[in-house]
């Protein structure tokens, strides 16, 4: 009957934009934006180097280095600048997050003459992120977790 459709239609206009999509779709750009800034909140905050594989095996002294930062390096992330702190080592770059797909991510941080670092991330929780570092001389895996050490013993 007419006043049953005119009912239906009417009940479609009011309730349809509920049920529907809210707003304009977003551009690919948007998306990305807002996902990059999804991913710069959760690394915000300080997290601890726990493990650390190379591609290839390093030399001596190099191993010697990284063995006494696993547990200890702290790096800070402030939404502009990574800054890293352990034991006789203090590093401060610029960092970008670009290619974000749901938990992974790139991560480019930028030494003082401006050449780029890259490193894959994927966070396996909400306090792990699993690191495929891809620039040289530390290529290989790395494993941070949110948060700062509790200060152990010295390694000297």
């Amino acid at each position: 009957s007419p006043p049953l459709r005119l009912a239906a239609l009417l009940a479609l206009a009011i309730l349809g934009p509920a049920c529907g999509p809210s707003g304009p779709a977003m551009s690919p750009a948007e998306q990305s934006a807002r996902a990059v800034a999804g991913i710069d909140l959760r690394i915000r905050g300080p997290w601890t180097l726990q493990s650390f594989a190379p591609v290839t095996p390093l030399e001596p002294m190099l191993k010697g280095l990284l063995d006494i930062q696993l547990g200890r390096l702290v790096v800070r992330f402030d939404g502009r600048r990574m800054v890293a702190d352990s034991i006789g080592l203090h590093i401060d770059r610029a960092y970008q997050i670009s290619e974000v797909l749901g938990d992974q991510f790139k991560l480019t941080s930028f030494d003082e003459q401006g050449v780029p670092y890259d490193s894959f991330c994927t966070f396996r929780d909400a306090n792990t992120i699993d690191v495929s570092s891809a620039s040289p001389p530390w290529r290989g895996q790395a494993l941070v977790t949110r948060g700062a050490p509790l200060q152990g013993p010295s390694p000297w």
